[in-house]
């Protein structure tokens, strides 16, 4: 016991240390405060209500994103943990796993700037408990009495419509789900509208409920069957068809979201136009400037550092010489930095692109 205490904290400390010299070395200045911004959230009863449907946002998610079965299992634990009549280990494991997700359903969309709203409706920060919940789920398809899996599925399809309408709310009734980042964030509902532009919220929630409504007549058939038929093989059988939905929607995730874009060309033709060479200083309007042209120029630069500000409250980094900004789509070439101060000028654009370049002097 002794060994494993000391090796325990000898790890942590090193694990401690070795984020901290990170810490330092990414962010000079400091980092945000993730758990400042929550406590200032739920410091307000609007606060909190934004918390609620943030949390909505990704429940609303943990289901959709596994075609149904996850809310099942998420059901099927929170009964588990006020059933006397199960063992304790059960009970002890899925109260934990209801307040692990309940956690970070709350707190990490809690813990987003205001300017990432559509973020809130993420799949990304349940994914881990979302395999959890499927796996149970997935199990009460296949073992549990069917009354027990529609009084599951039930209570799962009330919870995930008012998440749904939540959803509508906060953000609209559709999501985008084109270019990388839209697509990484709403990919799922993506595959289930079958649109890789804007996927409807109304839409994605009604395919998973059809969807739900297929496992559960599936687990259905398999009772039927299931005299004579060992139960491996009809573990087989729905394992395969569950396979096969995933493998169809991860062939197209795949060719959408993995997809080559031109931002990396972009981002080389707006370095080669702003004439980026040694001695240059170059600050980017990250307000403006999209995240895909100025990140893949930090490994071209080895001489500076692309220093991101924004104007609006934060002065021009000292010493700049060159300062890359967005072109705004239907507005002149100066609406990406409109502080600019005197004695600035453009010395390179590309509307198409949407990115301009600064030079002093």
């Amino acid at each position: 016991m002794l060994a494993a205490a000391l090796t325990a904290v000898v790890t942590a400390a090193a694990g401690w240390s070795l984020n901290h010299h990170i810490s330092l070395a990414v962010y000079p200045r400091g980092t945000r405060s993730l758990s400042g911004q929550i406590l200032h959230r739920l410091a307000s009863v609007h606060g909190t209500i934004r918390v609620l449907e943030m949390a909505a946002g990704q429940l609303w998610r943990l289901v959709l994103d596994s075609w149904g079965i996850a809310g099942i299992g998420l059901v099927a634990a929170l009964l588990v943990t006020v059933r006397r009549d199960i063992r304790s280990d059960l009970r002890i494991m899925a109260a934990l796993s209801v307040a692990v997700t309940t956690v970070i359903a709350c707190t990490a969309p809690a813990a987003l700037p205001r300017d990432q709203s559509m973020a809130w409706a993420s799949g990304r920060y349940l994914d881990g408990m979302i395999i959890v919940f499927f796996l149970v789920g997935a199990v009460m398809l296949l073992r549990a009495r069917m009354r027990d899996i529609l009084v599951c599925a039930a209570v799962s399809t009330g919870l995930f419509l008012l998440a749904a309408v939540t959803v509508a709310v906060y953000i609209g009734t559709s999501v985008p789900t084109n270019g990388f980042g839209a697509a990484f964030n709403f990919a799922e509902p993506a595959v289930l509208t079958m649109n890789w532009t804007r996927a409807s919220v109304p839409l994605a929630t009604a395919v998973t409920f059809v969807m739900l409504a297929v496992w559960i007549g599936f687990a259905a058939l398999l009772r039927r069957w299931r005299a004579g038929v060992p139960f491996a093989a009809l573990s087989a059988a729905f394992g395969v068809c569950v396979a096969a939905v995933n493998l169809v929607a991860v062939a197209q995730m795949t060719s959408h979201v993995s997809r080559i874009e031109n931002s990396a060309h972009e981002a080389r033709a707006l370095m080669d136009a702003g004439r980026l060479r040694p001695g240059d200083q170059a600050a980017v309007v990250a307000s403006s400037l999209s995240w895909m042209l100025w990140i893949p120029q930090t490994f071209e630069v080895s001489w500076t550092k692309m220093k991101p500000f924004k104007p609006s409250h934060q002065p021009l980094p000292p010493g700049t010489t060159v300062v890359e900004s967005g072109w705004p789509t239907g507005q002149p070439a100066t609406a990406g930095w409109p502080q600019a101060p005197a004695g600035w000028r453009i010395v390179a654009s590309d509307q198409k692109a949407g990115w301009v370049v600064w030079r002093k002097g």
